[in-house]
């Protein structure tokens, strides 16, 4: 039972050790691809990157308008 337990034990390790490597190279990878043909092309989306199309503009906020107040009375002189 010991062994069969060490032996998992050992699988998920070396699991983790090749995912975590796995996911550096893709990194690598993908930054060689973004780096060759530019992070604006759309042909970096064929690697499954989203190519940089610019930022979307927000509209100003609106400020709220303020109802007018009606001016105090001057008294009459």
């Amino acid at each position: 039972m010991g062994a069969v337990r060490a032996g998992k034990q050992e699988a998920s390790k070396q699991l983790r050790l090749l995912t975590s490597d796995s996911l550096r190279l893709a990194s690598v990878v993908f930054a060689a691809v973004k780096e060759h043909y530019g992070s604006r092309e759309e042909k970096i989306a064929e690697f499954g990157l989203q190519p940089f199309r610019g930022r979307k503009v927000k509209p100003a906020p609106e400020e709220p308008e303020l109802p007018e107040l009606p001016l105090p009375a001057q008294p009459a002189q």
